[in-house]
């Protein structure tokens, strides 16, 4: 469990000081990272905003970040799906 909580640790870190760069406050930055999933979609967001985007160039920048993960989400989902059949039988 710490390799993990050090990584997850890193990360929030890291996010921090780009969202303080781009502007958000603690708040702002807390709340951007508990409701988005996706870590790349957050530092996309950061980065736009951080380089003196508006807020829809970063929501789209997050946007295509998730975007890029369907088709593996597709096939990942049915490879489960799959494999929860074929142990039913």
């Amino acid at each position: 469990m710490a390799p993990v909580a050090l990584a997850v640790a890193a990360f929030g870190l890291t996010f921090g000081v780009l969202a303080r760069d781009a502007g958000l406050g603690p708040a702002a930055t807390v709340v951007f990272s508990a409701t988005t999933f996706a870590g790349s979609a957050q530092f996309a967001a950061a980065s736009v905003l951080s380089g003196g985007g508006t807020l829809a160039a970063g929501m789209t920048a997050a946007f295509a970040s998730i975007l890029l993960r369907a088709p593996l989400l597709v096939v990942v989902a049915t490879a489960a799906v799959t494999a929860a059949l074929v142990r039913s039988m």
